[in-house]
């Protein structure tokens, strides 16, 4: 949504939230990708319908009655160590088993929402047989499977919250000891924070955050929260978060105040597309536009200071001539010594690398689809499988296949990794 937030407003957040009521601008949304890529078309040729158009070619979509339906991944996340869920742009949900959905397909598929909501864009892991995904501009669904089959797949409850606070852009879960936390971000820079018992039942809003910026690095004014995950340290549970308004911020969850606030780079024309947290490393996915520039960012997060260092930062291309590189996605895959990663970038390609002296080193890249230009959504589990979707789903394991069995933990975790191997930067990853 093409929105500028009053965020140097007076006021109380309830205050805040109603103003965005009475904000009318809001524009039949993109995938961010071809949004930025219209921006430097239209900078460059004055007029943004020729060259937009040659850049929609070689995509995959459907049209119907409204226009353009794309049918993109937006967000893929474990549901436990057999079964994966890909959320769409065009509001579909499907749910895949590992190792058989090249043959037999999903298991199962619903409609969730519209592409007017910009398809099904946060989805989340809560507990065993449990997660949540986005809905509409005022509320999440938490879906379950009684049998763990997924193919019982139901609604257990939907959360609600003001519709000011948009649509869920992304959100994380963990496992306390006094319930389960779920963190969302959404559209219109705000996070939720939602605490529940961990078989799902009486989740509840504890807190709304603003987390938006005065100054957003996207020239259209974006504050969507793209990216959200948990710290678990000095017995503190922190959030971090990544927004479209360029911000990396560090949050108290049970006291929901905001510890530190930056740019991840005061020199950015875009915002954050996806984050990557790991013990206290924090890796940032972007748009990088001209040739200086990078899209992909490595942060140390200090918990005892509150303070978010730069590291290291990286520009994943392979065609240095392209007036932007769009970094979809990042994720960790990592134990003590070895921290591995994986990033999806505009041209296809999927990237991997590791982090030696607060260094991001990259090793290779591989690219599965010569029709992907959009990036592809990504989730790494503990048993050391990748699965990585953009239209069609592929499948990978990192060598040596694990085949750990399931356990209580999120099968995104990397705990078990910890204490089951120590991988050596150079394994490569094995289609299956």
């Amino acid at each position: 949504m093409q929105i500028i937030f009053p965020v140097d407003q007076e006021g109380t957040l309830e205050q805040q939230i109603h103003l965005i009521h009475n904000t009318t601008d809001s524009p039949r949304p993109l995938p961010a990708v071809i949004r930025s890529q219209m921006h430097i078309d239209k900078q460059k040729t004055k007029s943004s319908s020729s060259s937009s158009l040659c850049f929609l070619d070689n995509m995959e979509m459907s049209l119907d009655e409204n226009g353009v339906t794309f049918t993109m991944a937006q967000k893929v996340a474990w549901l436990d160590l057999r079964h994966f869920v890909v959320g769409r742009w065009d509001g579909s949900m499907s749910i895949f088993k590992f190792r058989q959905s090249k043959n037999k397909g999903p298991l199962i598929t619903k409609a969730v929402n519209t592409p007017s909501f910009e398809g099904v864009q946060m989805l989340a892991y809560y507990g065993p047989g449990l997660f949540a995904s986005s809905n509409d501009s005022q509320s999440i669904v938490l879906w379950s499977s009684a049998n763990n089959t997924w193919e019982d797949l139901e609604i257990k409850s939907t959360l609600r919250y003001d519709q000011a606070l948009g649509v869920a852009n992304s959100g994380a879960s963990f496992a306390a000891d006094d319930g389960t936390y779920l963190l969302v971000g959404h559209a219109n820079g705000f996070v939720t924070i939602w605490h529940g018992n961990t078989d799902g039942s009486a989740v509840t809003l504890r807190q709304t955050i603003d987390v938006r910026s005065q100054s957003p690095t996207n020239p259209w004014g974006l504050q969507n929260v793209r990216g959200v995950g948990f710290i678990n340290a000095n017995q503190s549970l922190f959030a971090v978060t990544g927004s479209e308004n360029g911000d990396i911020c560090l949050i108290d969850v049970r006291t929901s105040k905001i510890l530190s606030q930056i740019v991840y780079n005061p020199a950015a024309q875009r915002g954050i597309n996806s984050i990557a947290v790991y013990e206290n490393f924090l890796l940032v996915a972007n748009c990088a536009v001209g040739q200086t520039d990078k899209n992909l960012w490595l942060y140390s997060i200090n918990t005892d200071n509150n303070k978010i260092q730069l590291l290291d930062s990286k520009y994943l291309v392979i065609d240095r001539q392209l007036k932007q590189v769009f970094n979809f996605c990042v994720v960790w895959a990592a134990n003590n010594q070895d921290m591995l990663f994986f990033s999806s970038t505009q041209e296809g390609a999927l990237w991997s690398g590791s982090i030696e002296n607060n260094k991001i080193m990259i090793k290779n890249h591989v690219v599965p689809s010569e029709t992907n230009t959009l990036g592809a959504a990504m989730a790494f589990n503990y048993n050391s499988d990748l699965a990585y979707v953009a239209y069609n789903v592929y499948e990978f394991v990192l060598v040596p296949d694990l085949n750990i069995q399931d356990c209580s933990l999120s099968p995104e975790s990397l705990a078990p990794l910890i204490e089951t191997v120590k991988f050596n930067p150079h394994d490569k990853l094995k289609a299956t």
